[in-house]
Parts: structure tokens; sequence; C-alpha cells
């Protein structure tokens, strides 16, 4: 998924548009402080996984951001994930299933970065 997301942030660079990326190497313990360092620099944050996105880290994460940080964001975390359902079995609905560098550009760049305050 990392490169998936470096993908997407060049495309956006390209757009003017700048992306921190932050690679959690352990999710227990869960490093908020290095996720809340980065929010307070960007006053934005967008979680990207391949889980899904109901009942999951990304939840956590967000949850955690907003107890601890919400003043910081500028606008509501973002969170792209893979829909609730059962992962398909064709690699044809496999690549559609899961978040690829077109949809992380489009949530994070015309949908997220330009919405109107």
């Amino acid at each position: 998924m990392i490169y998936t997301v470096f993908k997407a942030a060049e495309e956006l660079e390209k757009e003017g548009i700048e992306l921190e990326v932050v690679d959690l190497r352990s999710l227990y313990p869960l490093d908020m402080d290095t996720i809340i360092d980065s929010v307070k620099r960007t006053k934005r944050c967008a979680i990207i996984t391949q889980a899904v996105e109901f009942m999951s880290l990304s939840s956590e994460i967000i949850t955690q951001l907003c107890q601890k940080a919400s003043f910081y964001l500028e606008r509501p975390p973002l969170r792209i994930g893979t829909p609730y359902c059962p992962l398909p079995a064709s690699p044809v609905l496999e690549k559609a299933y899961l978040p690829n560098d077109k949809k992380i550009v489009f949530e994070n760049g015309e949908k997220y970065n330009h919405a109107k305050s």
C-alpha cells in the first residue's frame, strides 16, 4: 500500500498539493505522537489502508486524533480503505475493491483539499 500512496503523492505534488506520508511500522504500541506531530504541521489527516474501514485501526487513529488533537485539524480526518464486504476472488474485482492511487489523488486533491471551508 505504501508504494500506492507514494505514487499518489507524486501525482498530487504535480497539482501543487504536498502530502506528508507517515508509514506506521508497528500498530502496537501505536505511535500517536508521530501522527499528532504530522497533523500539527499539515493541519490535515488522511488515513489510507487496505483494511475495511468499519471498526478498524483507521477508526481508532481518527478517534484518538479527535480526542487529543482535534484543535490542530482544519478539516475532518479523511479515511480511505476498503468497503465493508468480503474480498472478491476475481483479480479484476479485487483491483477495484482495494484503494488505488487514482482514488487517493481524488479524495486528497479535488474532494478534500479544494473543498470550500
